[in-house]
Formats: C-alpha cells, structure tokens, sequence
C-alpha cells in the first residue's frame, strides 16, 4: 500500500522540476478602495497602479512590502485603513506598510475634521524650571529659575495664565515672598522631587490659595528655619474665604525652631471659611501648631493623609459636616485629631492615632459627631476623650468600633457632667489601658459597665 502511495508523488514533484522554468512568475494583486476626504499613494509603484483613479490595482511579487500614504484633503482627517488589513503594520497611521502575501484589497477612510480649537496649549500651561532642574526641563521650560527669589518666576506664571496649570520642574525653588495660586489654576510638580523652600521675614504664608477652583498638588513645601516674623509664623499653605479647592499629595514640612503665633498660623494646611474642599494623601509633620487646621470651614473631607511631629495633627473649630477619614496621625505634641468647640456633625472614621502626647482623639464641646472604627493606641493619655464644660456641651456623640489599647489613662473617657450628654459608646475595644477601659462622667451616656456588657470589650 505504501509503495502505490508513493508513486503519484514522485511524479508530480518531477513535473515540478521539469516544468517549472516555464511557468509564469507569481504575483499578487493590491487594490487601493475608493473613499472620499483624501487620496493614496503606494511606494513603490506596482504595474498599472494610477493614484488617481479610485479602485486603482497594482501588482507585486510575494513578500513585497508596500508603503501607503493616506493624504487628506483640507478640511478632513484621516480615520483609518480597512479590509484586507491583516498585513498592515499599524491600521491607524496614515502613512503605513502592506506585505503582500496574498491578493488584497484596503481602503483609506477619512472624515470631516473639528474645525482647530481656539485655545492655545502653551498659554494654558506654563512650566517653570528650577535653577538645578534638568537639562531637559529648562529646554522646554517657559521659565528658568536662577535659585534667588524665585517666586518671582513661578508667580509670573501664574499670573500669565487665563486658566490651567504651571508644571514646576525637578529641584528646589527659593523664594522669599507668598506664591498666590489664583481661582481655577493649578500649581503641580514633580513629586518629592520638587521643593519650594520659603524663607525670610517676608513669608506669612508659603503658598496662598488665591481663588475658588484652585488645585496644588504633587510637590514639597519646606519652611526655613526662622522664616516669617515673630507671632506671625507662616502656614506652609494658607486658604480662606474659597470653595472647592483640592490640595492633593503634598508632602509639608514645618519650621519647629520658632515659637507659637496666633491661632491659624504655623500649620502645614490652614483653611479659614473654606468650603467644600478635599485634602488628599498629604504629608504634615514638624508644624509648629497643627497639620492640618480647619477654622470655621465645613463640608470638606480630609482623607488618607499623615500628620505627625507637630502640636496636634488634624485640628477643627467651630467647624461641622467634615469628614475625617483614613487617616495616620502619630507622636503629636497633643493631639492625634481635635473636634473642638462647635464642631459638630462631622465624621471621623478609620483613623490610626498612635503614641500621641495627649490623647488620640478629643471631642471637646462639640456635639453630635461620629467616631468610629478609628484605632487609638499607646496614648500618654486616652484613647478617645470627650468632654464638655459650662460654656458649651458635648452631646449626642456616637463612638463605636474603636479600638483604644494600651493607652496610659483610659480607653475611652467622657468628662462635664451635665455638660457631657447621651453620647453613645458601643462596640469599642477598650482593653489593656493603664488605668481603665471606660470612665464614664458624663449623663444619659450608654456604657459598659459590668465584664461581659454587649455594648463594648474589655
């Protein structure tokens, strides 16, 4: 059986041999399709090929790799190449390649286009280079430092814009006079690598947010030792009167070689009747006051920053609606967080406050907060203290799912007596503090009194 099997193929690869010089040469056929908007050419040039005439044929020897060029006409686009496109090195690129393995047919496909926008890019945006930027940077930098005041430079750039963003460049800018960032602009850099160092008498404020809609995000700000004047420390950021602001992944560094000024000064972020507003993923530490510092603002969100090394780490007065939320706030002066005076409504949750000076968190004559599955621990006072006074009470506060461990007071303490009203504290876990879990001064407040109470863990 194999032996018949194997006749038929002897001959039919000898007639192969024999006959094959006589045979015409292959070739495939390259069809260009018609389509309004534009014309094709093909390098190279097949036989028959007329660029002009839509359907145009042109034929190529296998393995031919063909250019294509789609050209618009004035006021069209080109969109892409379709049909036989399984050979076409890149169906979106108006100037491409084919490689003929076969017959095929492509079609240039092109489209009315928008008519150029108004707006011109490069007054939208402005970079500015830091005198030790890279070289790279200042080639392309509408402004280059020369690492004396300058803010000069960077406020110039500010100001130049209409609205859009000033791009700071790698490097440390020196200035010596407040940056104001002005209303629906952007002030961003290049991450850590980016360093404002603000120095001298002139400084009240490192950056001032100057107007509504303003972004600053992405770059260190770093107070000189000794910058500002006396009882009138500067802010590393300072906004008042502004609404929906974002201040997202700044990294603040204070000056704690000076002594205490008023009451919204020396912080790393200081808003003052500032509104609807987030403070996104920053970093706060040395502030001489606070690390992030709300004055009578509301309805902001304060969310997975870190506040550390100053008096306390995220401070509100007087300040409601707030959200307080994944935050780390470790070895404050005072304070992990503070709700102080009038600052109600606001939600505080899944919070870290570890090895604060004081207590993790305080609620003080403010009412009607949420605090809950925040983890308070290793405090040299309590985990979770609320307290009012004469002058204002603290009521109707929920604490729940919180973890207060091992702190040197209490768990959790609430003091003011009829001052300190039907708080609610449930599900916490209170174990292993210095003096006690719960201690309990207020009135009408639920509580955990006895091993085995369902409303927390001792």
């Amino acid at each position: 059986m194999k032996k018949f099997l194997l006749i038929p193929l002897v001959v039919i690869l000898i007639s192969g041999l024999i006959f094959g010089g006589c045979a015409k040469p292959i070739q495939f056929r390259l069809t260009i399709g018609g389509s309004a908007g534009g014309t094709v050419t093909v390098s190279p040039n097949g036989p028959w090929y007329n660029p002009s005439v839509p359907g145009s044929q042109a034929l190529y020897a296998p393995g031919t790799i063909v250019n294509l060029t789609a050209t618009p006409l004035s006021g069209w686009a080109f969109l892409s190449w379709t049909g036989d496109v399984e050979t076409v090195a890149n169906v979106n690129s108006a100037s491409t390649t084919i490689t003929m393995n076969g017959n095929y047919t492509v079609t240039a496909n092109f489209v009315t286009a928008a008519p150029a926008p108004t707006l011109d890019f490069r007054t939208a945006t402005k970079i500015v280079a830091a005198n030790n930027a890279s070289a790279t940077f200042k080639t392309g930098a509408d402004y280059v430092c020369d690492g004396t005041a300058d803010d000069v430079e960077i406020q110039a750039a500010l100001n130049a814009l209409p609205t859009g963003r000033v791009i700071l460049s790698e490097g440390t800018f020196n200035t010596t006079a407040n940056l104001t960032v002005p209303a629906n602009a952007t002030l961003e850099g290049q991450g850590n690598a980016t360093i404002i160092s603000a120095s001298g008498a002139a400084i009240t404020n490192a950056i001032v947010i100057g107007g509504d809609n303003a972004i600053v995000r992405n770059l260190k700000v770093v107070l000189a030792a000794g910058a500002g004047a006396p009882r009138t420390r500067p802010n590393c950021i300072y906004a008042t009167k502004r609404t929906n602001l974002l201040l997202e992944a700044l990294w603040l560094v204070g000056d704690l070689t000076v002594e205490y000024g008023p009451d919204v000064t020396s912080c790393g972020i200081c808003f003052v009747n500032t509104t609807n507003s987030k403070i996104v993923s920053c970093r706060s530490e040395g502030n001489r006051y606070f690390g992030i510092y709300l004055y009578s603002s509301d309805y902001n969100a304060i969310t997975s920053n870190s506040c550390q090394s100053g008096s306390s780490g995220i401070r509100l007065y007087d300040s409601s609606y707030n959200a307080i939320i994944g935050n780390t706030c470790c070895n404050n002066g005072y304070n992990g967080i503070d709700l102080e005076f009038k600052s109600c409504k606001n939600t505080v949750t899944g919070n870290q406050c570890d090895g604060n000076s004081l207590n993790g968190i305080e609620v003080r004559q403010s009412s009607y907060n949420t605090v809950t599955a925040n983890v308070c621990c290793n405090q040299k006072a309590t985990g979770i203290h609320i307290e009012g006074d004469a002058t204002v009470n603290a009521d109707g506060n929920t604490l729940s799912s919180n973890v207060c461990r091992g702190n040197a007071w209490f768990g959790i303490d609430i003091v003011g007596g009829a001052n300190a009203n039907f708080n609610l504290v449930m599900a916490n876990q209170l174990q292993g503090n210095t003096t006690g879990s719960l201690i309990d001064q207020g009135r009408g407040t639920i509580k955990q009194t006895a091993a085995g109470d369902p409303y927390n863990v001792v």
